[in-house]
């Protein structure tokens, strides 16, 4: 009323925790003439759309309720999901999603997708590019309980089934300040996640194994074929069968795991969950944490090397056709361009699967012995 002020705000005052709330132990912090973040906490637990009450106060109308009718049922928590790396003091991470959503299995009878205990507000999906140029937030998880330890529990499950890959996120840092002691008895701090460093901040390198071996079950798993000579089923003549799968993940890490090397976790939530990101590419994720783990393809691996990335001309002539774009996919063997030299025509095929990166001529043009036509890159 001093200052004049209609319109929707959010006042902050900071609380004397200790003692009971009396008019000597709490005191005027800031205010912000807008919507906080974390206003949906609030409409999930008053059932209000403060949003269509920002707007109705700005064009001039009154507020819909006085305070007395206004009433809170429960307790709400909001995580922020951020494309940031906890482990690296939360280093912003800007690139591609290759994957982003929330496991179906999620509508559950604990938590209604979208209903009334779960607002899932996100600015990106599986494709989008984060940007460098704003704040790392990209997504908004919030749960309402009957009691701040249902609602922990709640938000704590929908934490574990969401997937991010692609870029770097805070999920499972937030899973396990959410199933802390410190969190469960409410004796965190603002110093708490300093104070309890890589605990909280750096995944269990148990976590990565158990995603590991959930490809590992999937692959050994799978359906044998029926002839005796695709068959890998570890079959040896003189021993017991042994089955070994070579797996990559991370920057230039990767695995060889045979079957009695089982590598196993304990944990409280249900197995890793899987997605198919293409060819011998997976994303698992446990307890918030995504790995992207891929399968090696050494076959393919020495075709590249063999063949190259590059598609250049053999001779001098003249570059009748092209037929590919930058974007584009190819596969090994495709033609990609056609020279014309000497009264004859010769193809140019795609050494390897890829995409094309670049093209370096044009059609019609004339082309010198050994000049790039087009740059592969895997796909």
């Amino acid at each position: 009323q001093s200052v004049g002020y209609v319109g929707a705000g959010t006042v902050e005052f900071i609380i004397d925790g200790a003692r009971p709330l009396s008019l000597d132990n709490f005191w005027f912090l800031e205010m912000n003439t807008r919507l906080q973040v974390e206003h949906p906490v609030t409409e999930m637990i008053t059932g209000i759309d403060l949003v269509a009450w920002q707007i109705k106060v700005a064009m001039g109308a009154p507020i819909p309720l006085a305070q007395a009718d206004i009433k809170m049922h429960g307790h709400a928590i909001e995580a922020r999901i951020c494309a940031e790396d906890p482990a690296q003091d939360f280093r912003p991470g800007a690139g591609l999603i290759e994957y982003f959503d929330m496991d179906p299995h999620t509508q559950s009878e604990s938590i209604s997708w979208q209903g009334e205990n779960l607002r899932w507000e996100s600015g990106f999906e599986t494709g989008d590019r984060v940007p460098a140029q704003y704040d790392s937030m990209i997504s908004k998880l919030v749960v309402q309980g009957d009691n701040r330890e249902q609602a922990r529990n709640r938000l704590a499950e929908a934490l574990a089934r969401t997937q991010l890959v692609g870029i770097p996120g805070n999920i499972g840092f937030l899973y396990r300040c959410l199933v802390s002691d410190a969190f469960k008895d409410a004796a965190h701090h603002v110093n708490w996640i300093a104070d309890e460093g890589a605990a909280v901040t750096d995944p269990s390198p148990d976590i990565q194994k158990a995603c590991l071996q959930a490809i590992v079950d999937r692959q050994l798993n799978m359906p044998k074929p029926d002839t005796v000579w695709t068959c890998q089923d570890g079959w040896r003549l003189n021993g017991p069968p042994r089955r070994s799968l070579s797996l990559a993940s991370g920057e230039e890490v990767s695995y060889l795991i045979r079957d009695e090397t089982r590598m196993s976790i304990e944990t409280d939530t249900d197995g890793p969950l899987v997605y198919r990101l293409g060819d011998r590419r997976y994303a698992v994720t446990l307890k918030g944490e995504s790995y992207t783990i891929h399968i090696p393809d050494y076959d393919a691996e020495a075709e590249a090397l063999a063949g190259g990335d590059q598609i250049t001309a053999p001779l001098p002539g003249k570059l009748i056709s092209l037929n590919a774009a930058p974007g584009q996919s190819v596969r090994k063997g495709e033609v990609i361009a056609v020279i014309e030299a000497m009264k004859m025509e010769h193809s140019l095929s795609a050494p390897r699967d890829g995409v094309i990166e670049t093209l370096c001529a044009e059609a019609g043009a004339q082309i010198g012995e050994a000049e790039l036509i087009a740059q592969l890159v895997p796909e």
